[in-house]
């Protein structure tokens, strides 16, 4: 009877929790993404590494590597409040780095299914740093 409880308990917890990631992060196509970017409201954030970022990326994102040990740090200068465009090369990594924006306040977060792929493949336009 106890397990059994427990069970419960857990994934009632789990089912909160999904209820709150999916009011902040919303995991979009690359269609939807592209419309919502011509809006012009909010930040861009590319979490590749540099060497992936320089190699193409959209127009106007900023780089803010994933992996790097700076990540949480470099978030700090981006307002909590502001609508944030967030992709990486297939979705997996930008879903990681929404779900750790959300924990630390960030309320507005939409995250490119299947990443730059995704976007190549709908032959939306990038750009290559210099």
């Amino acid at each position: 009877m106890k397990k059994l409880l427990y069970l419960v308990s857990f994934i009632l917890l789990i089912s909160c929790l999904n209820v709150s990631y999916s009011e902040v992060i919303k995991n979009i196509n690359s269609k939807e993404f592209n419309e919502l970017l011509k809006s012009g409201d909010g930040i861009i954030i590319d979490v590749r590494t540099p060497h992936e970022f320089h190699s193409g990326h959209i127009k106007e994102a900023s780089n803010i590597d994933f992996y790097s040990d700076e990540f949480i740090n470099k978030l700090e200068v981006v307002g909590k409040d502001v609508p944030i465009y967030i992709y990486c090369r297939s979705g997996g990594r930008s879903l990681q780095a929404a779900i750790k924006m959300k924990e630390i306040g960030f309320n507005n977060i939409y995250n490119l299914i299947g990443g730059i792929n995704a976007w190549n493949s709908a032959k939306y336009s990038m750009t290559k740093s210099i």
